[in-house]
């Protein structure tokens, strides 16, 4: 899972790089660090969900 997560997030910054070439580039990553950050915990707690 590691390596396709790895591969996703290197696509998802090249379309934001292509997207966003006239934004702050510094506030865009902020930005996705946290989304993706949310993102893994909601992942976590479904696995806890179901786990139970």
């Amino acid at each position: 899972m590691g390596i396709y997560q790895n591969m996703c997030y290197k696509v998802e910054d090249l379309m934001i790089n292509v997207l966003s070439k006239k934004h702050n580039r510094e506030i865009i990553k902020e930005k996705v660090t946290i989304y993706r950050v949310e993102k893994v915990k909601i992942a976590e707690k479904k696995r806890n969900i179901i786990k139970k």
